[in-house]
């Protein structure tokens, strides 16, 4: 994958931020210029992140990973407790991080990846195309995981175990997110089915989106990449979002209140 240096379109942000477009939860990169994925291929079969400090009083913990290849990657994960306790071990399968389609339950799509020298045909480094001359093949993503966590203790860091037995298929492991009882103030992060009352929709790019929710609620806009480009928190009922300046495409609206996390594809003309 890449970064906006080389290309905007399917490129992970320069400033390293990620929105999930499943639960509105916010995701800090690594330093792009360092090692900043835990790649589980080949002898690594196992990874340890740990958290700069230890960690207090959080309810559950979020993680972004896919399988890079054809096929899905069974992981096991543990949680690392300070006072030397795991938690229990949580079996979780990784899809492949390629689709032709979006909304198959990711949480990033429309992400793309350079084929370096010597791969296949490739006389040199170049982004994967659909076909020669085509356009390129911006159709990788990510997936958002959810660990449980005993809110009593300490958490130090997470283990990651690859348990695929296939070799072209690998966990990677892109960032780690967590929810506490300080983080969110009382608000739930389950997804909800009610309805959200946006428009218009589709909207054009010199037009504002109305957007109807409860004062108090956090209202963003996200790219399919999950790049944030607009947030603001209701002070009344009505809000309003100005689409200026945004590019043509699908985004996705994420409405966060007491009730929990709505979301909508908006597109915009």
């Amino acid at each position: 994958m890449f970064s906006e240096d080389i290309q905007v379109a399917g490129s992970l942000p320069n400033s390293r931020s990620l929105v999930s477009k499943v639960s509105g939860i916010e995701y800090q990169l690594a330093d792009y210029s360092d090692k900043n994925v835990a790649l589980l291929r080949g002898d690594v079969v196992e990874a340890t992140l740990e958290f700069a400090e230890p960690q207090k009083g959080i309810e559950e913990l979020y993680f972004l990973a896919t399988s890079a290849g054809e096929k899905n990657s069974p992981i096991s994960v543990v949680v690392n407790y300070a006072d030397g306790e795991t938690s229990e071990v949580s079996k979780i399968d990784l899809e492949s991080w390629h689709s032709e389609t979006p909304d198959q339950g990711e949480a990033i799509y429309g992400l793309g990846k350079i084929l370096t020298q010597g791969n296949f045909i490739n006389s040199a480094d170049e982004i994967e195309q659909i076909n020669r001359n085509e356009g390129d093949k911006l159709q990788y993503r990510l997936f958002e995981k959810t660990l449980s966590v005993d809110y009593s203790k300490t958490v130090e860091s997470v283990t990651f175990t690859n348990k695929s037995s296939y070799k072209y298929a690998f966990p990677v492991i892109f960032a780690i997110s967590k929810k506490s009882r300080a983080d969110v103030s009382g608000i739930d992060n389950k997804i909800t089915v009610d309805a959200l009352n946006v428009y218009p929709n589709p909207v054009s790019s010199n037009a504002v989106l109305t957007v109807e929710a409860e004062q108090g609620a956090v209202i963003s806009l996200v790219t399919l990449q999950g790049v944030l480009v607009h947030q603001i928190q209701a002070e009344s009922n009505i809000s309003q979002l100005s689409m200026k300046g945004l590019v043509s495409g699908t985004y996705i609206l994420l409405v966060k209140d007491k009730n929990g996390v709505r979301t909508m594809k908006v597109i915009v003309r």
